[in-house]
């Protein structure tokens, strides 16, 4: 007998549908390392981190590791977030780059405010636009020929690019009053 033959919308319905779960199953994943990461387990076991635990027991890469103990360690910040990856609305790397987020720049963590980036575009995207957001350097007073940090990195890289008549190095007096 033959099967019937699925749609392409069907397969991307579905595609769509088995991410979702393995975002789910990531979450899940995140706070049962937390657990253990609270209860000492993984320090007792004998690895050197619990990353290095997650690596051997679990099949994982460093990175993927990290992300699941740094999820785990913000998830109590993140509740609305959560809320939305259980609706479908952001995945998993979106819950990734929250916390990484929430880690870097601490205290002055506001879910809301990145919550709308993340509704709003890919996980990649969304990391670029928090880094912008969240870890934009504030100015340096203006006392005359001082400049921002953001603009003396742009200063000496756009001395480096363009070919070899730019072989003057960057030195400590760019951004600096003589």
């Amino acid at each position: 007998m033959l099967q019937p033959v699925a749609s392409d919308e069907e397969i991307a319905q579905q595609l769509v549908w088995w991410e979702h779960q393995i975002s789910l199953l990531q979450l899940e994943a995140s706070m049962l390392t937390a657990e253990l990461d609270r209860s000492g387990f993984l320090e007792e076991a004998g690895y050197n981190s619990p990353t290095d635990w997650l690596r051997f027991n679990c099949h994982l890469t460093d990175k993927a590791a990290g992300e699941r103990i740094r999820v785990g360690e913000h998830l109590a910040e993140l509740p609305m977030s959560v809320v939305y990856l259980r609706d479908g609305e952001i995945g998993y790397s979106h819950l990734t780059v929250m916390a990484r987020t929430a880690e870097a720049v601490g205290k002055v963590f506001d879910e809301r405010k990145l919550l709308g980036l993340a509704l709003e575009h890919t996980p990649g995207k969304f990391y670029y636009k928090s880094l912008r957001r969240c870890h934009q350097p504030s100015p340096m007073p203006e006392h005359g020929r001082g400049r921002a940090p953001a603009d003396q990195w742009r200063a000496r890289s756009h001395r480096w690019r363009g070919g070899a008549e730019r072989t003057r190095a960057p030195g400590p007096e760019v951004g600096r009053p003589r």
